[in-house]
């Protein structure tokens, strides 16, 4: 009984602390890019990213942009909307199957 308690806390311990380590250093790096990309980018950056990625991939689905950017859904739908309203881009035809065209 007493070794196997003592085996058992050890092997608890040592698969506990490897998994949280782990999951701590995977969340810990996708937080820290994440933040990253936040901070770096300024506005008129990402303004430029966008239609960069637009121009790369004129297919590209609103959601994908907003994750490659590191910004959320709505605020990568307003940057988009003020790009279309400066003139700069235009969607054509639907959400899906229609495609970007940057003027």
């Amino acid at each position: 009984l007493k070794t196997g308690l003592k085996t058992g806390l050890k092997t608890g311990l040592k698969t506990g602390l490897k998994t949280g380590l782990k999951t701590g250093l995977k969340t810990g790096l996708k937080t820290g890019l994440k933040t990253g990309l936040k901070t770096d980018l300024k506005t008129g950056d990402i303004d430029g990213v966008i239609l960069n990625l637009i121009k790369d991939n004129n297919k590209i689905p609103i959601s994908k942009i907003a994750q490659k950017i590191g910004r959320s859904l709505t605020a990568t739908k307003d940057r988009i909307s003020n790009l279309k309203s400066k003139g700069l881009i235009e969607r054509i035809g639907p959400n899906k199957g229609g495609y970007w065209r940057v003027l």
